[in-house]
């Protein structure tokens, strides 16, 4: 079974083999999400979250990394969230320099425009 996995921002859409996780998807889409344990759930840098669709049930790792916040508010670890047969649209957060530099250059285009 093949679902359909969109990650935002880029609204990049994958198919997906049911079973897979969504870092592998990603990977494979060529969306970049952030990682250092290579998918071992020890670095919780590849939090994502699941906008709409559904994805399987969250891991013992997840439970145990997570809060019940969190999984309540659809926050996963990509690394452990496996795709259903279900599509499903899956938000990654922007990282926060990328930010910080884009609303400094967003404030000096504003500047510029005042002279």
């Amino acid at each position: 079974m093949m679902s359909l996995v969109t990650f935002l921002p880029s609204k990049r859409t994958y198919k997906a083999r049911k079973g897979q996780n969504l870092l592998q998807i990603a990977r494979a889409a060529r969306v970049i999400i952030p990682t250092r344990c290579h998918g071992q759930a020890s670095c919780l840098m590849c939090k994502v979250k699941i906008e709409a669709g559904a994805v399987g049930p969250p891991t013992d790792k997840e439970k145990r990394k997570l809060s019940a916040g969190d999984l309540k508010e659809g926050i996963r670890l990509s690394c452990q969230t496996i795709v259903t047969d279900e599509p499903c649209t899956v938000r990654i957060p922007e990282d926060r320099l990328k930010s910080v530099v884009q609303r400094a250059l967003e404030r000096q285009h504003m500047d510029q425009d005042d002279w």
